[in-house]
C-alpha cells in the first residue's frame, strides 16, 4: 500500500502566522525585560541620583569599603575625611562612591537626654 505525502496541515497565514510561530521567542523577551533591563536601569537611575545628591558632611561608605565623611565634592572628585584623629583625607572618583550612611542605620542617634 501506498501512502500518498500530503501538504502541511491548513493552518494560519500571514502575519498572524508567523506571530504564532514566535510567540514563545516574544515571551522570553518580554519577561527578560521585565526581570532584568528594567530593574537594572531603575537601579542605576537611583544610583546616579544618589551621586548628584552628594554634599558635605555625608557619611558615605566607598565601593572598596572604606567608611569616610565627605569633605569636599567636585564634578569628578570626592574628597573624604577617613580619621578624624589624624585628619586622614583621601581623594578619590565621584563614581567609587556606593552609598550615603544614615545616622540612624550606623545607630548613631544622640542620647536622650536626662530629665
Amino acid at each position: 500500500m501506498f501512502i500518498l505525502a500530503q501538504g502541511a496541515p491548513p493552518g494560519p497565514s500571514g502575519l498572524w502566522g508567523m506571530l504564532a510561530n514566535f510567540w514563545p521567542i516574544i515571551a522570553i523577551v518580554l519577561i527578560m525585560y521585565v526581570l532584568l533591563i528594567r530593574p537594572q536601569r531603575t537601579k542605576e537611575k537611583r544610583r546616579q541620583e544618589m551621586l548628584k545628591s552628594l554634599k558635605k558632611n555625608d557619611r558615605v561608605v566607598t565601593m572598596g569599603g572604606i567608611h569616610g565623611v565627605v569633605k569636599n565634592v567636585t564634578d569628578r572628585e570626592v574628597t573624604l575625611l577617613v580619621d578624624e584623629k589624624r585628619e586622614i583625607t583621601l581623594k578619590m572618583n565621584r563614581w567609587a562612591v556606593h552609598s550615603i550612611v544614615n545616622r540612624e542605620e550606623e545607630g548613631e542617634l544622640p542620647a536622650p537626654e536626662n530629665e
